[in-house]
């Protein structure tokens, strides 16, 4: 069975399952890692405080984007530091998401088929 956006791209089923799939195990890693923070942490963290860490994240990857394309100066210039800070945030996302009762999932599809209706009218 074959899905299709408004800009008639089309995906499988197949496609969707196997991306499904990895987003149900990405956000069970998440939990758990969440979990474990929470378990030395002296109290579970708020939401707010989840976004707070994650824009110190985004501030990080800023720097590291900066010194990837040549702006800054530094010693450790590596693609790995960008997937590090990348996957700090993405965490977060899971966990924010998480603490709010938000299916990211859901909320990603919906997004993007939105902005290709958008998009596709110009």
């Amino acid at each position: 069975m074959n899905f299709r956006f408004a800009s008639g791209r089309q995906f499988s089923i197949y496609n969707l399952r196997f991306f499904m799939s990895d987003l149900q195990k990405m956000r069970e890693q998440a939990r758990k890692i969440r979990e474990l923070y929470d378990n030395i942490e002296p109290k579970e963290w708020r939401v707010d405080q989840i976004f707070m860490g994650m824009v110190k994240d985004i501030g990080n990857l800023s720097k590291k984007l900066m010194v990837y394309e040549g702006y800054r100066d530094d010693a450790k210039n590596d693609i790995k530091e960008l997937e590090h800070e990348l996957g700090d945030i993405l965490l977060s996302l899971f966990w924010i998401a998480g603490k709010l009762g938000i299916d990211l999932e859901k909320s990603f599809w919906r997004t993007a088929e939105e902005l290709e209706k958008r998009l596709s009218n110009f």
